[in-house]
């Protein structure tokens, strides 16, 4: 049996309820999860703008950031640390802020033989393991001097060398080990790396625009984290980057790099930055949660933060970087850009990415049923005025079902309204399609019996279609005015058992009253005569 329209809504709402995931299920696509990333992912550094695990080279220009070094350092060329910040990492019993962090030693058998590193701004050096290295911190007089750290045996000016513009004590240089813990750092900077990787992309890129290369325009509209995701192909084809609109501490950029189809491994010429400058660079974040290997072979100043903490790192391009550098290892090559100082000053929040797309979630199109025939509409709420109702049949509930349409069609019925409803056409127009209930030719009504008088009307109210006629006889399943019309139920206006007010009640009721008193003068002669009946036979 088909069901009505007032009985699918049940089963309607039940197939919504299917389609919906279950609580703490998967969600769906582009549905907020909860936040992956809260907080600056640069927190533990203790202000130091270069950071490696591992070993590093420096060669090159410099840098206006204090570095610290996870393992050993070897010298590539002449290189200037100048840190800009006035105050930064401070070691206990020390007068002066650490502008060279070395947790290792410095491996002056694999430096550059004419390789000069010079730490400036009166700043210290720090170094783990000073085997194979010595401190010269007096000249030949005995004077104190600028403190430089040599190969061992060797005087003090001959390279390669570390120099200082201070003189700092040789027991405040070292042994130093231990001052910062690498380790339990970079585990939680490859927890951040992982928050980063699961942050859903925000920012759009138009269709087309990276398979060709070119230029790429990035709006960042109100406040809030933007997440830009690429792939490494994808970043690697991007030649100009346009900013039209700044990023904020309130609305930083995060650009979230995935290189597994790369096998964890790019060679990047950096693209042309425009629209922002070097004082926007804090509030641009620029991250390979994945990569193991990255080379920057050419291209425009990168403005914004490096993060890749299980990545070595080969700079071999003459482009700035503006920003910090977190990574595994580090290779400053002799014609590396400077590294200018623009700490990452942002506290990014972005939602974990969701399930993948195909997940059962909220914005999926409603399901149908199994067993009904009934279809949910997206968006809409069954109601008694939209619902297809289908014909009963047969030896059915029907008439349970008849009724309880009956009731939901007074509901919206205007009582008192004094006026018939319009027949044929205009009942048609008057009621959508699915609203219509189908009465086929074997349907039984909703009351069996009905009067076969010529001037009575059905048991049930159904709709007149002509004002002024009665109907001589109702069949079943028949029009009773032969216009083709369908009975609305949109036209009783009554409660239950109530005939419509058409206007013409009054009529009615002088052929009510005229039946009933026809009815009881043919009692009282029916008595007269069955008496006279047994008058007789007595």
């Amino acid at each position: 049996m088909r069901m009505t329209g007032l009985a699918a809504i049940p089963m309607v709402l039940c197939g919504l309820c299917a389609a919906s995931p279950p609580p703490g299920g998967p969600q769906a696509s582009g549905t907020p999860g909860p936040p992956a990333v809260h907080g600056n992912p640069m927190a533990g550094n203790h202000g130091f703008g270069v950071v490696t695990e591992r070993d590093a080279v420096l060669g090159g220009t410099g840098g206006e950031s204090a570095v610290a070094v996870g393992g050993s350092l070897a010298l590539g060329s002449r290189y200037t640390i100048a840190p800009r910040p006035a105050d930064g990492f401070r070691a206990t019993g020390d007068a002066r802020p650490t502008a060279l962090l070395v947790d290792g030693r410095v491996d002056f058998a694999a430096s550059a033989a004419d390789a000069v590193l010079r730490v400036a701004g009166d700043r210290y050096a720090k170094v783990g393991d000073l085997s194979g290295t010595a401190t010269r911190a007096t000249g030949m007089d005995g004077a104190p001097v600028k403190t430089r750290l040599v190969a061992a045996g060797a005087g003090y000016g001959t390279a390669p060398r570390v120099e200082l513009t201070t003189a700092q004590p040789p027991a405040s240089v070292g042994p130093a080990r231990g001052l910062l813990d690498f380790g339990a750092l970079f585990a939680s900077h490859r927890q951040r790396a992982d928050a980063l990787a699961r942050c859903r992309g925000t920012v759009t890129v138009p269709a087309g625009t990276l398979a060709s290369g070119g230029t790429v325009r990035v709006r960042l509209a109100g406040d809030g984290t933007h997440v830009l995701r690429l792939t490494g192909a994808q970043l690697a084809r991007v030649r100009a980057l346009e900013f039209a609109d700044r990023p904020t501490a309130a609305r930083p950029l995060v650009v979230v790099v995935d290189t597994t189809a790369e096998g964890g491994a790019l060679s990047w010429r950096t693209p042309t930055v425009t629209g922002i400058g070097r004082e926007d660079a804090p509030y641009v974040l620029w991250a390979f949660p994945d990569a193991t290997r990255l080379a920057l072979t050419a291209g425009g100043t990168l403005r914004g933060s490096l993060y890749a903490p299980r990545a070595e790192l080969t700079d071999g391009s003459p482009a700035a970087v503006e920003g910090d550098i977190v990574v595994r290892a580090l290779k400053a090559g002799p014609r590396s850009g400077a590294v200018r100082s623009a700490p990452f000053a942002a506290r990014p929040v972005c939602p974990a990415a969701t399930a993948p797309a195909g997940a059962p979630g909220r914005d999926r199109a409603p399901v149908p049923v199994p067993g009904t025939d009934a279809e949910p509409r997206a968006g809409t709420e069954p109601g008694p005025d939209d619902e297809p109702v289908d014909e009963p049949e047969p030896g059915t509930e029907a008439e349970a079902e008849l009724e309880a349409e009956a009731e939901a069609a007074e509901e919206e019925a205007e009582p008192g309204s004094g006026e018939e409803p319009p027949a044929g056409p205009a009942d048609e127009e008057a009621e959508p399609a699915e609203a219509e209930v189908e009465t086929g030719p074997e349907a039984e009504p909703a009351e069996a019996e009905v009067e076969t008088d010529p001037e009575a009307e059905p048991a049930e109210a159904e709709v007149e279609t002509d004002p002024e006629a009665e109907p001589a006889e109702v069949e079943t399943g028949a029009d009773p005015a032969g216009t083709g019309a369908e009975p609305s139920a949109d036209t009783e206006s009554g409660p239950p058992g109530e005939m419509a007010e058409t206007g013409a009640r009054a009529r009615l009721w002088l052929v009510g009253a005229g039946a009933a008193l026809l009815v009881a003068t043919g009692t009282v002669l029916t008595r007269a005569s069955r008496g006279r009946h047994r008058g007789t036979g007595e």
